[in-house]
């Protein structure tokens, strides 16, 4: 489609490429959000706290915060292009556990948190100390906790006044740096209780048993976590709650105080049903609560269905409803060996699953990882934290699995199958075209699907897990890999899903797909015409 006269008037005439590249994506995003409006979408860019950019690469510190400057660019940027982010759990990390936060302390302040820009403008710093923690970094895709922490550890004691007690200072500045975001942030409850929290309440877990996973879809054999597991016998008192009840519910609550726009809970199999491994060699695992013939936990074991309900109507519900967290602001992850309860307790209380299509079995249009056989509450996604990117993960494909993945999308989207579908750019643009276009009303990707960045957050085969970042040139990456069909193009994307959704909604919306495709021409003109 060619571009109309008004369109070179008002971006080709004036100004530099870059900046009317920039201009024209600012001003299509009215459009984009229509787009999600017509289909009934909320959208969540997954980018965890740690991997925020940061704004100048000359004022780097090494690791990203939320509630940094660079944080700030990246809601400019998507701007309506996104509904909200969905961080990770935000307690303190440590070097024994890979800085993993999903093995953070809850209970601690995480000064990794604090933007040193902050403390400058608090004049907590001065301009020097600044200059000697921030820098341009080699790669700055990658976090050296090591010199993070070197960082940090010298910013804390530079403080002015210097602190007598400096945790409790990072406390409270952590807390007034919360108290001023102002983004509409998911909070991730991780399923590992603290370990302070542990020490200090060891009378309420269960002896010789931590929190686990048998065999399942990520690993062919049982796995440890490792993670202290609530006494179910101190749960409750009666109607009320036990004391090991309102310290899990204490948990939640911290949690959403920081962000209460929203909740991802971890591992939700582990408040239905967890498997618990033993540390007797003598004593099996099992399931917590549905191991009749158990030697220890048979004592635990329900008898009714409905009792399988009590962890969240008891404990989770009331902490949501303080907040004012609905469903749809819940974010039940429920990825790995799924007890046999866990579909009743979500269809109980309308919780949406998560559906991942990087799960799915392509030649089974039924399976449980299509995203076309979601629920408008179920949340939908093409990737997670533990998964490659999408373009990665069809990137590394052979030739058959391309197809049978190319055939599964072309359905979706009621397309005439060819093997130019069987690329990698095609396969991608089809992905996100069938994630806005399946029944689940809440939609989401990690930030590496978004850019084409390429690297791992998390995966079974990431020996540097927890350091991926998004570069500061992100911006820049991602209208390169938009032009080579390997970022995502929500254009394009929009206007699939509408013609996904049958021949009737594409002719009510022609007009508006028009603008669509004139918008898309426009915006990789300009990145044609800023990269020469």
């Amino acid at each position: 489609m060619q571009i109309n006269q008004q369109h070179k008037a008002h971006y080709f005439g004036r100004g530099s490429p870059w900046r009317n590249l920039l201009v024209c994506w600012r001003e299509i995003q009215p459009l984009i959000r229509q787009g999600y409006l017509i289909l009934n979408k909320k959208v969540t860019l997954g980018m965890p706290g740690p991997c925020m950019p940061a704004l100048d690469k000359n004022y780097d510190i090494g690791i990203g915060s939320p509630y940094s400057l660079g944080a700030e660019s990246v809601w400019r940027f998507w701007d309506k292009a996104i509904d909200n982010i969905l961080l990770g759990p935000e307690g303190k990390t440590f070097a024994s556990h890979q800085y993993s936060p999903y093995v953070s302390d809850t209970e601690q302040a995480n000064p990794f948190l604090i933007p040193p820009e902050k403390l400058l403008a608090k004049d907590l710093i001065s301009p020097e100390d600044m200059d000697r923690v921030c820098g341009p970094l080699a790669d700055d895709t990658d976090i050296d906790f090591e010199k993070v922490t070197q960082n940090y550890n010298y910013l804390l004691t530079k403080l002015s006044p210097i602190p007598s007690d400096i945790p409790a200072i990072t406390k409270k500045l952590l807390g007034q740096i919360t108290e001023e975001n102002k983004f509409p942030y998911i909070a991730d409850l991780q399923i590992q209780i603290s370990r302070s929290i542990y020490q200090k309440n060891k009378a309420l877990f269960l002896p010789d048993f931590t929190l686990g996973t048998p065999a399942d879809t990520i690993s062919d054999q049982g796995r440890d976590w490792k993670f202290p597991v609530l006494d179910p016998e101190q749960l409750w008192d009666g109607e009320n709650l036990g004391p090991a009840g309102k310290l899990w519910q204490h948990i939640i609550d911290s949690a959403l105080h920081k962000s209460s726009c929203g909740l991802r809970i971890d591992h939700f199999i582990g408040y239905v049903n967890p498997y618990v491994m033993s540390h007797n060699p003598d004593i099996p695992n099992g399931r917590l609560y549905s191991s009749p013939d158990h030697p220890i936990l048979k004592k635990y074991a329900y008898t009714e269905p409905e009792q399988f309900y009590q962890i969240y109507e008891r404990i989770v519900l009331p902490v949501l409803k303080k907040y004012h967290i609905s469903n749809m602001d819940l974010y039940p992850e429920d990825i790995g060996a799924r007890p046999p309860q866990l579909d009743d307790v979500l269809q109980h209380f309308n919780l949406g699953r998560l559906i991942v299509a990087q799960f799915k079995e392509p030649q089974n249009p039924t399976h449980m990882y299509q995203l076309m056989t979601t629920k408008p509450y179920d949340v939908a996604t093409i990737d997670t934290h533990d998964t490659p990117s999408v373009q990665m993960f069809f990137d590394k494909m052979d030739d058959k699995d391309r197809a049978l993945h190319a055939q599964s999308l072309v359905r979706s989207l009621r397309l005439e199958y060819d093997d130019s579908f069987k690329s990698t750019e095609q396969l991608t643009r089809m992905q996100w075209a069938e994630l806005l276009a399946c029944p689940a009303e809440r939609v989401q990707a990690f930030f590496t699907s978004w850019t084409g960045q390429v690297g791992y957050y998390s995966h079974p085969d990431n020996i540097h897990s927890w350091h991926l970042r998004c570069t500061s040139d992100f911006k820049k990456l991602y209208f390169s890999n938009l032009l080579k069909g390997l970022a995502y193009n929500p254009l394009d994307a929009i206007a699939l899903a509408i013609y996904a959704r049958g021949d009737s909604f594409y002719k009510h919306h022609a007009a508006f797909i028009e603008k669509l495709h004139a918008a898309e021409d426009t915006l990789k003109k300009l990145i044609q015409l800023w990269q020469n």
